[in-house]
């Protein structure tokens, strides 16, 4: 590879990269790089869309600089013969109106030869498209400094600019011949990328590669000029060659390739990946690592959560990190609700890292994934026989943590989880008192104690002793060591307990404290509108106070864990007081009851709800587990389907859709 003097270089490369369709300071975006030859593929940011503008490095300074000082030297040249006249056309110059400007610099380059003088007059005749009076000068000039190089670009910057493509394109592959060094060629593809000429650049990038025997030469601006001409596999292969330089900008190529390789445009997503699937076995070292890295990106936003994993797995024992790539992949599908394939990874971990520490982390970081996953089954008010399962799984693995880490500080959170999960989703209150009781012991002053006074003031509620719970989560609020989640949670049980007491201003009061941003906003949100339909329709109904009570009855022994109470006067709400504006909601927490105290009862509930309420927002759930009640409790296949049809037919935005869908599919393939 040829060596050459970096500050010749750049006074070469500043006069050999005009700019055809931007203002004259242009030059303060010149690129940088030219030390290393990998790094001349710096666009300049004129002309480029943003998702193609690269950060433009130190050089633009030096340039700047640079091209500054050339002017301080020129300008007073041309003051002192001919200042006036100078100053003028410059005014226009910097105004814009070449017009005027071109007729003033063309008069002063015929009395006095200038560089300065020159160069406005070449943009000016540019910007003002009179191209044959602009290439007559520049082949006039030219004759006149053979050597000139940078004369011989503009002129071919001109020819293409008047779309005579054969005329540009010899003139440059003579100057490749005559004068092929990296600066050149360098000064060529630029002034071709500025020109739009994107087919043109390709050539002349192969013709450099194959001259310095250097395959990576010029990779960023080959990698743009595919990408304008929506050659997404080639310019992503030329996008991995920069992960092959001494310092390479993953980040920057990271971000390049996901602005266009996205879930929204699938076949240009796909195309992506086979091409970094296809080249990565041709890099090693770190570049290999750091497209393994891209590739594992690139599958999680195609949602090929196993490609992703497979690569992972790859990238780990590359870097021999003894399951520390699988947790980071594992905690970052946690994130993402990806339960399935976050388990497999710590599992992953837990068998296979001879790392002890890590091996502790996979193992906490399993029970959570199981935890989480029965928490969020709960929300979506899944099947209790689903989220029973997944809630006892949690507790084992949180069980297996406290008997291999029983020193571990973690072991605090792990004892907080089991206690919840005992008490939310199993209903199991000795089991609860036994966690929260152990958590006393071994960890009185931690965060995770505090918490469980929230479950403790459930343990009250059971009892329903309402004004012990009440006084202590008055007693908890008062805390200033609480976390801002903590203090949701709390100011949430307050106005619960407010609620079932039927104090129904305080209640809308506390509910409107907590943060909407916090995990308990939305069911914040949810007992307000419940409070305020309610309250509103006082007004109007006579009976709504009546019905109201009722309800919030049933909700306080839905929270004492009295079920079949609950159930009764859910039903009452609905018979009674059919009109209600929440005899919808009634129906659908009467279903979810029956479904652990008779199955078939609450089918006939949500039928009924079904067929009284087609524009509840329970509606559509209500036909969901309709059909999922026909697969698992009837085995009902034919009525199972005809529920998942009902539900794509007339609720086709529903967030069961699908999953419908997808149950539907299996149902209809043969047995």
């Amino acid at each position: 590879m040829q060596s050459f003097d970096i500050t010749q270089q750049m006074k070469f490369f500043l006069r050999a990269c005009p700019i055809t369709n931007a203002p004259p300071c242009f030059k303060e975006e010149c690129r940088s790089g030219l030390k290393n030859p990998l790094a001349f593929n710096r666009p300049v940011l004129t002309d480029t869309p943003p998702h193609l503008r690269w950060e433009v490095l130190m050089g633009r300074c030096v340039f700047a600089l640079l091209f500054t000082a050339i002017l301080l030297s020129l300008a007073p040249a041309a003051a002192q013969s001919q200042s006036g006249d100078f100053e003028i056309a410059e005014s226009f110059f910097q105004a814009g109106n070449y017009e005027k400007a071109a007729v003033l610099f063309e008069k002063l380059h015929q009395q006095e030869t200038n560089a300065l003088v020159f160069d406005r007059l070449r943009v000016s005749l540019f910007q003002l498209r009179q191209f044959d009076k602009l290439i007559v000068l520049l082949e006039r000039e030219s004759s006149q400094r053979p050597k000139d190089a940078v004369l011989k670009i503009q002129l071919a910057q001109t020819y293409y600019a008047k779309e005579d493509i054969s005329r540009g394109d010899n003139l440059l592959e003579r100057l490749c011949a005559e004068q092929g060094t990296i600066p050149v060629f360098n000064a060529i593809v630029t002034a071709l990328d500025q020109a739009k000429q994107y087919e043109r650049i390709e050539k002349f990038v192969r013709l450099a590669r194959q001259r310095f025997d250097n395959p990576f030469l010029f990779a960023r601006l080959q990698a743009n000029a595919y990408l304008y001409q929506s050659k997404y596999a080639e310019a992503t292969r030329e996008f991995l060659k920069l992960l092959a330089q001494e310092f390479p900008d993953f980040g920057t190529v990271q971000s390049s390739i996901l602005s266009y390789a996205t879930k929204s445009e699938p076949d240009i997503l796909q195309q992506t990946v086979s091409a970094i699937a296809g080249a990565k076995e041709t890099y090693n070292g770190n570049a290999r690592l750091l497209i393994s890295q891209l590739l594992s990106s690139l599958y999680i936003e195609q949602g090929d959560y196993a490609g992703a994993f497979k690569e992972i797995e790859s990238l780990d024992a590359r870097t021999q990190s003894q399951g520390g790539q699988l947790l980071y992949f594992a905690q970052m599908m946690l994130s993402q609700k990806q339960f399935k394939v976050a388990a497999s990874a710590f599992k992953q971990v837990m068998s296979q890292s001879p790392n002890r520490f890590n091996v502790q982390r996979a193992s906490l970081g399993y029970a959570r994934t199981l935890d989480q996953e029965s928490r969020s089954l709960m929300k979506a008010a899944a099947g209790k026989e689903e989220r029973t399962v997944k809630a006892s799984l949690a507790i084992a693995a949180y069980t297996d943590y406290e008997k291999n880490y029983g020193s571990a500080p973690e072991l605090a959170q792990a004892l907080l989880a089991t206690a919840e999960l005992h008490s939310k989703i199993l209903g199991n209150t000795p089991a609860a008192r036994t966690a929260v009781e152990k958590l006393r012991q071994k960890f009185p002053a931690s965060a995770e104690s505090q918490a469980a006074q929230l479950i403790e003031a459930g343990f009250l509620i059971e009892q329903e002793n309402l004004a012990a719970a009440t006084a202590m989560i008055e007693t908890l609020l008062q805390s200033k060591r609480l976390t801002p989640a903590l203090r949701a949670e709390a100011t949430l049980l307050k106005g619960r307990l407010e609620l079932y007491q039927s104090r129904f201003i305080d209640a809308v009061k506390t509910l409107s404290a907590i943060e909407l941003t916090s995990d308990a906003g939305n069911d914040a949100i949810e007992l307000r509108l419940l409070l305020t339909e309610a309250l509103s329709d006082t007004v109007k109904n006579p009976s709504a106070l009546p019905a109201f009570t009722v309800f919030t009855r049933a909700m306080k022994q839905e929270a004492a864990k009295q079920p079949t109470k609950a159930a009764e006067d859910f039903g009452k709400v609905a018979q009674e007081f059919p009109a209600s504006p929440f005899a919808d909601d009634a129906l659908s927490r009467k279903a979810m009851l029956e479904e652990t105290l008779s199955p078939a009862e609450a089918m006939k509930t949500y039928e009924q709800l079904v067929s009284l309420y087609p524009k509840s927002f329970h509606a559509d759930r209500s036909l969901f587990r309709l059909g999922e009640l026909s697969e698992t409790l009837t085995k009902d296949k034919p009525k199972a389907m005809n529920y998942y049809e009902r539900l794509l037919a007339e609720y086709p935005k529903s967030l069961s859709a699908a999953e419908a869908r997808r149950r539907l599919r299996l149902l209809r393939e043969p047995s």
